[in-house]
C-alpha cells in the first residue's frame, strides 16, 4: 500500500469530492489554524473542513507563511493531527493503513518540532517576517505529492531521522531557514534538531489517537508513557545540571561566575604523534570544534583530546561547551558532562570506563 502525505485526505472520502475547490489567497498558517479551530469546535465537520484541507499541498504549507507565524499564532499541530486521524476514521468508516497514519502524523510531529526548536530570540530576529519565495513555496508544494510505502512508513515509525521522509522535508526547511535568513551553518543545525525531536511527537500523537491506530500496533499509552519518563529524564538533567555549569560560583566568590570571566580558548593543533600540525597556527577551540567536528560530522564517534596545563581553562571550556550543545544541538546531541577524578571505575580502555 502507497500512500501521498496529504491527498488521501481528499481522494478516499467522498464527501470531500463533493464540494468545488475553494480558491484562496490566505496564508498557509490561518489556513492550519482554522483547520484547528475547526475541528476543535466542530469535529468532524465535512462541510468546514473541506475548504480548508483543499486549500493545503500539506500541513507543511505554513513552511511558506513568515516562519514567526508559527510562533505567534502557536499553531497546535499535535491536536490538528489527531482530530484528523479521527475525522477520517469518522467519515470512512474504515481503519487506515500504516503509511497514511505516518504520513500525516509525521508532518504534525516535524512542524511541533520545529515551532519548539524556533522559541529563541535570537532565531526569530534573524529570520525575520519574510515569507517564502516562489522557488521554495514550489518544493513545498512538491512535498505534498510524496509517496510513502508501508515499509518506508515502518522505517519512519522505528528510525524517523534516517527515514526519507526526514530527508525530504530537510531539504526544504533548510532551503527556507537560509532564505529566510540564518546562514548555511545555523540552517542545518535547526535542522539537526528538529529531525531528532520529531519522534517525541510523533509519539504523543499514537498517545492520542489510540482509538484510531490501535489496530497498527503502536505503542500501547503504558510504552509511550515510559517513552515520555526517559525524555524528561534528559530533560531535567540538562536543566539541573548542564544549564547550571556556566553559572558556578569561581573560587566560591558570590557574584563572580565563570560565564562572567570565561575567555575563549586558542589551542595548537597536534598530528597523532603529537607533533603540531604545519601551516597552523593557534586556533579558536570554540571555532574548531564547532565548524570543523560538529557541522562536518564526518567522524561520528570522534574523540577530542584536549592537552595543557593546569588552570588553563580545560574544565571551564567543557562545561562551557556542554550548556552550548544543549541549548543548540540538543537532541541531536545530548551533552554528558563526566568529571573523571570521580570515576571509580577504570575499565582498559576509556569506552568502557565512560559506559560503566
Amino acid at each position: 500500500m502507497v500512500s501521498r502525505i496529504w491527498q488521501f485526505l481528499t481522494t478516499d472520502i467522498s464527501d470531500l469530492l463533493s464540494g468545488e475547490t475553494v480558491e484562496s489567497t490566505a496564508k498557509a498558517a490561518e489556513v492550519v489554524f482554522g483547520l484547528a479551530e475547526v475541528l476543535e469546535k466542530e469535529g468532524p465537520n465535512v462541510q468546514k473542513l473541506r475548504p480548508l484541507v483543499n486549500q493545503l499541498d500539506s500541513l507543511l504549507d505554513v513552511l511558506n507563511s513568515p516562519l514567526v507565524d508559527i510562533i505567534e499564532k502557536g499553531l497546535p499541530f499535535i491536536s490538528i493531527a489527531t482530530g484528523l486521524l479521527k475525522f477520517y476514521l469518522d467519515k470512512t468508516k474504515k481503519p487506515l493503513t500504516l503509511s497514511k497514519c505516518v504520513a500525516l502524523v509525521s508532518q504534525a510531529a516535524y512542524l511541533e518540532s520545529f515551532k519548539v526548536s524556533l522559541q529563541d530570540e535570537n532565531l526569530l530576529q534573524k529570520i525575520g517576517k519574510k515569507p517564502a519565495s516562489d522557488e521554495i513555496s514550489q518544493q513545498t508544494q512538491e512535498l505534498g505529492n510524496l509517496y510513502l510505502e508501508e515499509d518506508e512508513a515502518r522505517r519512519t515509525v522505528t528510525n524517523f531521522p534516517s527515514s526519507k521522509l526526514a530527508k525530504e522535508f530537510g531539504q526544504v526547511l533548510q532551503a527556507r531557514l537560509e532564505q529566510a535568513g540564518l546562514d548555511k551553518e545555523s540552517a542545518q543545525m535547526l535542522k539537526t534538531r528538529v529531525i531528532w525531536l520529531t519522534p517525541r511527537y510523533m509519539n504523543r500523537v499514537w498517545a492520542s489517537s489510540e482509538e484510531a491506530v490501535k489496530h497498527l500496533g503502536q505503542p500501547t499509552f503504558d510504552e509511550w508513557r515510559k517513552e515520555q519518563v526517559k525524555y524528561q529524564s534528559i530533560d531535567d538533567y540538562l536543566r539541573d545540571i548542564i544549564q547550571l555549569q556556566p553559572c558556578e560560583k569561581v573560587f566560591n566568590e558570590e557574584k563572580l561566575r565563570f560565564q562572567d570571566i570565561y575567555v575563549p580558548l586558542n589551542v595548537q593543533l597536534l598530528d597523532n604523534q603529537g607533533k603540531p600540525l604545519p601551516k597552523e597556527n593557534h586556533v579558536s577551540l570554540e571555532v574548531w570544534v564547532k565548524h570543523d567536528l560538529i557541522s562536518n560530522n564526518n567522524s561520528p564517534g570522534q574523540i577530542l583530546f584536549i592537552q595543557g596545563e593546569a588552570g588553563r581553562g580545560k574544565s571551564v571550556f567543557c562545561k562551557m561547551f556542554a550548556d552550548w550543545t544543549r541549548q543548540n544541538l540538543y537532541p541531536a546531541y545530548i551533552p554528558i558532562l563526566i568529571r573523571l577524578r570521580q570515576v571509580k571505575f577504570l575499565a582498559n580502555n576509556l569506552t568502557e570506563t565512560l559506559k560503566n
